[in-house]
């Protein structure tokens, strides 16, 4: 690994991004599909896993759309 890609500093902040290489078996190999879907069903379940106390404070959820809130994306709303 490169000198540039190390870090040193232990009180350092840091962003790190990731990047897949050779993709496409990410999609095709059992395996790994069921890992991407298992973790899909675990942010799903936000309140069940304790990621939020309430689906509606999720920033990223449409619940909060459904609770009158302003979400991230534009949804239209089922009744």
């Amino acid at each position: 690994m490169s000198e540039k890609y190390k870090f040193r500093d232990p009180e350092g902040l840091y962003f790190v991004t990731c990047t897949i290489v050779h993709w496409i078996g990410l999609f095709t190999r059992k395996e790994f599909k069921h890992i991407i879907v298992d973790s899909l069903k675990y942010c799903q379940n936000l309140v069940e896993n304790e990621i939020t106390d309430e689906p509606e404070w999720y920033l990223y959820s449409s619940a909060r759309d459904y609770a009158g809130k302003m979400g991230l994306l534009a949804v239209e709303l089922l009744h």
